[in-house]
């Protein structure tokens, strides 16, 4: 859920990306997380910066009544955060 956000210090969050992000990497497996919380989205950008082709953010977006995905590469996701871009 997207309530622990509400507690957990501000740190948190950036050890729990590593921690995924290390997992993923010894495990070779890929790993799907959804969120809303751009808090959550934006502590992820200090891994991005040297890991851009281990992250790929997968964008739902609805238009005009059809669902699609567009696939947001490592280096444009990286971008898009720094910029302040709405990409949730």
């Amino acid at each position: 859920t997207e309530i622990y956000t509400l507690s957990l210090h501000d740190a948190l969050p950036i050890l729990l990306w590593k921690a995924i992000l290390s997992l993923a990497k010894t495990c070779q497996t890929q790993v799907f997380v959804s969120s809303h919380s751009l808090e959550c989205i934006r502590a992820v950008l200090p891994l991005l910066k040297d890991n851009e082709s281990e992250f790929m953010l997968l964008r739902a977006e609805r238009e005009n009544g059809a669902s699609g995905i567009t696939p947001i590469s490592g280096d444009f996701f990286e971008a898009a955060l720094e910029q302040n871009f709405e990409i949730r």
